[in-house]
């Protein structure tokens, strides 16, 4: 049972996850930008996880090697991760960008197996040879392809590998997930602000219809996607969690055809069902 309730945790982030870019690029019309978005994101999620907490009676209280940890996973993985691939939305479609970033479940099983000394499984190597395929096919080979773009989405795929396994491995997955949420949002407000200001990146004047979107993915993926992939990889680890994320990308092409006019072709509908058969294979690993 826990494992069905792993595997459903993480693939409502990972829907939520493959949504939100749609957002995000509409909040750029606004005057906003992968700075200003990934602060915003985070700042304005803490009022809410404070509240989620103190209502469930949740201790704030963490020891000097929790705060190392988070530090780490803070700077390093979240903070990183989230702006390179907002970043990458400036030169690549929504559909391109979160394909490419899903390269980061190759480093999981890798590292996982090469560091961590874990056991390879049919499953995991059909898993992973379904997901490349189904990758390659949603690239768009017809059009002019930003390097700068390609750059910044692989590079988002690797952080985000970097932030799966050392939450997994450093024991904060067994920290309370809106718990670990909060100390995270507040990392990344705090790195992403510094950086702002000192670069004057960091933009103040916004619509109020791009406000409002940045609340709303504030809401969508720092209270909501990013706690659920925390129950995930607590309940199922990190290298299922890696491979079952890769419904996101199916969630990005379907939501980029339908509210920003990208094109599917049958391509894309061929890797959106090996996408599915890798997730369905990962499952089915005893």
């Amino acid at each position: 049972m826990r494992k069905h309730y792993g595997v459903l945790a993480t693939l409502l982030s990972a829907f939520i996850f493959g949504f939100t870019p749609i957002l995000a690029k509409w909040t750029y019309l606004g005057g906003s930008n992968a700075i200003s978005l990934t602060f915003y994101r985070s700042f304005m999620a803490l009022p809410v996880l404070y509240v989620i907490l103190n209502s469930r009676g949740v201790s704030l209280k963490i020891t000097k090697k929790e705060v190392m940890h988070l530090l780490m996973v803070g700077g390093l993985g979240q903070t990183l991760t989230t702006l390179t691939l907002y970043a990458s939305y400036n030169h690549l479609s929504v559909g391109m960008a979160t394909t490419l970033h899903f390269i980061y479940p190759i480093f999981v099983v890798l590292v996982g197996v090469l560091y961590y000394h874990e056991s390879w499984s049919h499953a995991k190597i059909i898993a992973i040879g379904l997901a490349i395929f189904g990758m390659l096919t949603f690239i768009d080979q017809t059009g002019d392809i930003s390097f700068i773009g390609v750059f910044l989405a692989f590079l988002s795929g690797v952080t985000y590998a970097f932030y799966i396994l050392y939450i997994d491995k450093s024991g904060l997955k067994q920290m309370d997930p809106f718990k670990l949420t909060f100390y995270l949002s507040l990392v990344v407000s705090i790195c992403v602000f510094i950086y702002g200001i000192s670069t004057q990146t960091l933009a103040f004047s916004l619509t109020p219809w791009s406000w409002f979107l940045t609340l709303m993915v504030a809401l969508l993926v720092t209270v909501g996607a990013v706690a659920l992939l925390q129950i995930g990889i607590r309940l199922i680890g990190s290298t299922k969690t890696s491979i079952l994320c890769l419904a996101e990308p199916i969630t990005s092409v379907v939501c980029g055809v339908l509210l920003l006019n990208e094109q599917l072709s049958i391509m894309k509908l061929i890797g959106c069902a090996f996408i599915l058969l890798s997730s369905y294979a990962i499952t089915k690993d005893k």
